[in-house]
């Protein structure tokens, strides 16, 4: 998505909650026409992150080559950057346009129920981004940066990865094991969890609006 076409999306946010109508329209609209496609997109991502990483895990258990597991990850790594930029664009747009800085100020007034569950599901988004990418919250290193980097220390310093040390780890860890065992843990675990609670997140606000959008 272009800078075009997500200034002409969030200007088309606007319009949406600016329109004349009952409050409830608004949202059934902004609803159909902007959350549901960054649901759908991050659906994509999370599907394209777990084959992946998947089959990366495969080669590992099987102690394969760890130039494919490399190659693998290094021709994914640019559509998923994309992917994921868009995604993170998309959310903060809509984060932006829909709730103030401070979506539960303190005031006698208590928030919407709408906007309660409109938070809910841009936090589970972004903690979703977060958790599928940093490992480092300093660095920001993503999962493919991180894979591509030690793999190819190992395979760089001609050494057979799956025995060899780095000595740049505190304790020496095995750093095709130490890797594997977080990528084991991102595909079975982390990335799944995450997902699981933008999925119940989303559902929660289509079930606010569901009478109202003939569901």
């Amino acid at each position: 998505m272009s800078g075009f076409e997500i200034g002409a999306l969030f200007e088309g946010i606007k319009l949406v909650l600016s329109a004349v109508g009952i409050p409830q329209a608004r949202r059934q609209a902004f609803f159909k026409d902007h959350v549901t496609p960054s649901y759908e997109l991050l659906g994509r991502i999370h599907r394209d992150y777990i084959a992946k990483f998947q089959e990366a895990a495969a080669l590992l258990e099987e102690r394969g080559d760890v130039r494919k597991v490399v190659e693998l990850l290094r021709i994914e790594r640019p559509r998923n950057l994309m992917d994921r930029t868009e995604a993170a664009t998309l959310i903060k747009g809509l984060r932006d346009h829909v709730m103030p800085q401070n979506p539960f100020p303190k005031s006698s007034k208590k928030p919407s129920e709408f906007k309660q569950l409109f938070s809910m599901y841009v936090f589970a988004y972004e903690h979703y981004l977060n958790s599928a990418s940093p490992l480092d919250p300093v660095k920001s290193e993503t999962w493919y940066s991180y894979f591509i980097r030690t793999f190819e220390k190992a395979v760089n310093d001609g050494k057979d990865p799956y025995k060899e040390t780095y000595s740049g780890r505190a304790g020496g860890d095995r750093i095709i094991d130490d890797a594997a065992e977080i990528l084991f843990r991102a595909v079975n675990d982390v990335m799944p969890d995450s997902f699981k609670k933008v999925q119940k997140c989303y559902s929660d606000l289509r079930s606010h609006l569901a009478p109202k959008l003939g569901l």
